[in-house]
């Protein structure tokens, strides 16, 4: 037991700087796949929230044709507050995520932003345009 213990503490003492080396190669792999997931989960909810919103504000301009709410359009920041309530993260990642939505948004042709004034608050507003 004893040779065991000086042959595997003379190997590690003989190649310490190749074993560190793969040690902290083996942490950045680690650290970068971790990234690339929680990067990867977030293009996928921002598409999912791209696509919901673009059916909410489908879905509103169809009640609105139809005359069961007053307006065509929804403020940017209630769809937000909305699609966001029960994610699990920090309020300045929510309006990173939402960024990346909104500019997604308003370049969809069939959408069209606004900014007005909507019972005494200044908002951006979102309204489906398209009647197909």
């Amino acid at each position: 037991m004893r040779e065991i213990k000086k042959l595997f503490a003379d190997f590690v003492k003989r190649f310490k700087w190749y074993i560190s080396g793969f040690l902290v190669i083996c942490l950045f792999v680690g650290v970068a796949y971790l990234k690339f997931k929680s990067l990867q989960r977030r293009h996928q909810l921002v598409a999912k929230l791209v696509v919901e919103s673009l059916n909410k504000l489908e879905e509103q301009s169809k009640k609105f044709k139809k005359k069961e709410v007053e307006d065509p359009f929804l403020g940017k920041v209630h769809l937000r507050d909305y699609f966001l309530r029960d994610v699990k993260m920090s309020l300045v990642q929510k309006n990173e995520i939402w960024e990346k939505v909104s500019k997604r948004v308003e370049k969809n042709t069939n959408v069209q932003a606004k900014t007005a004034e909507v019972h005494g608050d200044i908002l951006k507003l979102w309204q489906w345009t398209s009647n197909i």
